[in-house]
């Protein structure tokens, strides 16, 4: 199961893009965004549970897609689902924490880095589109009550980075001293 096209929103700036996903590829997995692919049994037992090359540490979705072709036989092949939400109203959201210094982990693609990606001339992607309202694609695809979580994680963040900006400044201006107390920092534990 592949999903073919994404939205990604950049948690911080709540900005909203959309792309149809790949122009172009050799197969059809290789058309499929790396957000929300699942595998069968059948398919992890034919690749022995090893769907990529243990030394990356990117391009691991290129790496599975690759790994799939060479080894599954084609009948497996051949009952590939790929889902869209042009074709199946299905919507699949990226969300993207990198625009907060202190993010939620590391995002291997950052939001700027895929919508500069999709705008290269003949480039792999369909250029991201701006969506006008978020809160709209989200709560019709979720709910409300996701948007507002989302809302909740990114003041979260804003907390989190405005404190740890408040302890670097104290830091720096007590430099002087000998002994600087260590800081207290905002609970990691978010309940969503």
């Amino acid at each position: 199961l592949g999903i073919e096209d994404l939205y990604i929103l950049d948690l911080k700036a709540m900005k909203l893009m959309y792309t149809m996903g790949y122009r172009h590829s050799k197969d059809r997995l290789a058309m499929t965004m790396g957000v929300g692919r699942a595998f069968s049994i059948e398919v992890l037992d034919n690749l022995k549970w090893k769907l990529w090359d243990d030394e990356l540490n990117s391009r691991l979705d290129r790496s599975a897609s690759e790994r799939i072709m060479q080894l599954l036989p084609k009948r497996v092949i051949d009952r590939l689902h790929l889902v869209s939400y042009k074709n199946d109203q299905i919507v699949t959201i990226d969300v993207k924490t990198n625009g907060f210094q202190y993010g939620l982990g590391t995002n291997i693609w950052s939001f700027d880095h895929l919508v500069n990606a999709s705008n290269v001339k003949d480039g792999r992607l369909f250029p991201f589109v701006a969506i006008e309202n978020p809160e709209q694609v989200i709560s019709d695809a979720f709910g409300s009550e996701m948007f507002g979580r989302l809302i909740h994680l990114r003041q979260f963040l804003w907390d989190k980075e405005k404190a740890l900006h408040q302890i670097t400044d104290e830091v720096s201006h007590e430099g002087d001293q000998n002994h600087v107390q260590s800081p207290t920092l905002p609970s990691s534990k978010i309940e969503l």
